[in-house]
């Protein structure tokens, strides 16, 4: 096996397992103060965001999406496949971009995260009222005040919270996975 498929299996395989922790990770799932109940924030985010900064955008988008798959198949989402669809659009925009902004000439964790959670902001506010408000019944004049007083204010805790432990750990992840030869493919 050459040196490059040999490193691009070890990048499928860690981006892989790294999702599925995220999907366990995701398991344990609680409500943030002040936010309505059923907006139950998890720490599966940060190992698709560990994924992202160390391996780039297409591992960490990978993750992300075994991280859902198997959530979905679990039957442990409560909301269905349009909770499931909701949650991807919002960590794989987060992950991605993250990621790219990382994967620049000098990478600069911070700025990655809060690009990452600016952008998962825009598109998930956007995503919430023209596709998954909808879908959900909410009704027309119902979603504005319920994005600016609900989701927008749980998607903003949950870029913060989990941008700052993923931005805690990542130097760790990225020795390990230099340790282990596990690099961008």
């Amino acid at each position: 096996m050459s040196s490059r498929s040999r490193i691009a299996v070890l990048t499928v395989v860690s981006a892989g397992v790294l999702g599925a922790l995220g999907f366990l990770i995701m398991l344990f799932e609680f409500p943030l103060p002040l936010l309505p109940t059923f907006l139950q924030y998890d720490f599966g985010d940060v190992p698709c965001l560990l994924t992202g900064l160390t391996l780039g955008p297409l591992a960490g988008l990978l993750a992300e999406v075994v991280k859902c798959f198997l959530f979905f198949v679990s039957g442990k989402d409560e909301a269905g496949l349009v909770g499931t669809a909701a949650n991807l659009a919002c960590g794989a925009t987060f992950v991605v971009v993250a990621a790219l902004v990382h994967s620049g000439r000098r990478p600069r964790v911070a700025l990655s995260l809060v690009a990452g959670g600016l952008a998962m902001l825009a598109v998930t506010s956007v995503a919430n009222m023209y596709v998954f408000f909808p879908l959900y019944g909410l009704p027309g004049p119902a979603r504005l005040p319920f994005l600016l007083a609900g989701s927008l204010p749980f998607n903003a805790a949950k870029a913060l919270i989990s941008g700052a432990i993923g931005g805690l750990l990542y130097r760790r992840v990225a020795i390990a996975f230099r340790r282990l030869r596990v690099r961008q493919a």
